[in-house]
């Protein structure tokens, strides 16, 4: 029997912890705007033009079943609407991969210019969840007998394998000089109840300054996420010299008194960024052991055409940058 539990207990702790973040969190990034579309959907059409963006999270790095995330996003500008117009389409998977949510979201913002120098956009998104869980493949502590043996669970008292729901979300943000201030609320619409694919509501607050002192751009930024008993504080800054980015910050679990430090670092030009963040425990908790680092990796391009003289050459169209990935490091 000793040796059954021995076996199992190194896949029951990340199991367990990855079926409940899986249930009733979302995918908190290291780095603030490594999901941009999916934390706010008024990001949806920022960069002035087209642009795309793809991460890659890993999380519990040291457990036996790491907990992975794949995000792509994709997002353009309307000039003659002034709108904007994106998607993004986000999976997560723990457990081995035998725990399994993937998420669409399209959305939609009006640029609202209420002056020279304020800007607000509203946005709006709808997002498609499902959820796949096999509880049956899986085994808890309470399903092994004093013999060893494990009792098979009952569908009665799990999800089922799997769940489709519709849900959306709303954000807004205030440009104003070289300040942000964003708000969003997701999960406006998910149902909640048993053997559904709802979560809590996830209300987002987050603000950045950019501030450009000779060859050295400047961004302190604070976010705060809650979602029911979760709820993140995060602030740091990033700096940008010539081509490269670098920074960090404190991510705190409020309510499990949990400290991760977060630490950002790439290379970035006018319509490129590619970066890398990780992330810690720095203090809090005592699973430390296992669950390792985060790492993320990101990277973001913008594009745009416009019509310009042919220069001699007679090409007529050519491609040409609207936008700059720097304004987001």
């Amino acid at each position: 029997m000793f040796k059954v539990r021995k076996y199992k207990s190194a896949f029951i702790i990340p199991l367990l912890l990855a079926a409940y973040i899986s249930s009733a969190q979302d995918v908190v990034f290291n780095h603030p705007y490594a999901g941009m579309l999916y934390s706010n959907p008024a990001y949806t059409g920022i960069f002035g033009q087209w642009h795309a963006g793809a991460t890659f999270r890993s999380q519990f790095t040291a457990s036996a079943a790491p907990y992975t995330t794949y995000y792509t996003e994709a997002d353009a500008f309307i000039e003659n609407w002034n709108s904007g117009f994106g998607v993004y389409i986000i999976n997560d998977r723990s457990a081995g991969g035998q725990l399994a949510q993937t998420a669409v979201g399209l959305s939609y913002m009006f640029n609202l210019k209420i002056s020279e120098d304020l800007t607000l956009r509203p946005a709006l998104q709808a997002v498609y969840h499902n959820k796949n869980r096999d509880f049956n493949t899986f085994t808890f502590p309470d399903q092994i007998d004093i013999t060893g043996n494990s009792i098979t669970l009952s569908d009665n008292n799990y999800e089922p394998f799997s769940v489709n729901a519709i849900d959306f979300s709303a954000g807004l943000l205030a440009l104003y000089y070289n300040l942000e201030i964003g708000v969003a609320v997701h999960h406006l619409g998910a149902p909640k109840g048993e053997n559904v694919a709802g979560v809590p509501l996830k209300y987002i607050a987050q603000a950045k300054y950019t501030w450009d002192w000779e060859q050295v751009k400047l961004v302190p930024y604070i976010q705060y996420i809650y979602q029911d008993v979760y709820q993140y504080l995060t602030g740091g800054l990033l700096l940008q010299t010539g081509v490269v980015f670098a920074g960090g910050g404190i991510k705190t679990a409020l309510q499990q008194n949990v400290g991760n430090i977060a630490l950002s670092a790439g290379f970035i030009t006018a319509d490129f960024r590619i970066g890398y963040s990780m992330d810690f425990i720095a203090f809090g908790s005592s699973l430390n052991a296992w669950t390792g680092m985060s790492h993320e990796i990101f990277v973001h391009f913008s594009f745009g055409s416009s019509k310009s003289g042919d220069r001699g050459r007679g090409r007529g169209r050519k491609w040409t940058t609207r936008s700059t990935c720097g304004c987001y490091l």
